[in-house]
């Protein structure tokens, strides 16, 4: 699995639905999120599982997490 691929269906997802019910896609802190923000913390994670030789999407990360 690629990470940002899921989560960008993930985020299509929560735009319809956005859409159809109105409203705002909001953060833990009830502040307007933009997917970039969570794309640059999912390319984060990605590098520091890969400086410990670990590849996301593999079936090992899912334990370490």
């Amino acid at each position: 699995m690629q990470p940002q691929a899921v989560f960008e269906a993930m985020w299509k997802s929560a735009e319809y639905a956005r859409a159809r019910l109105g409203g705002t896609l909001v953060n833990e802190q009830d502040l307007p999120v933009v997917p970039e923000d969570y794309l640059r913390q999912i390319q984060e994670m990605e590098d520091r599982l890969s400086e410990f030789g670990f590849k996301a999407g593999e079936y090992a990360v899912a334990f370490l997490l």
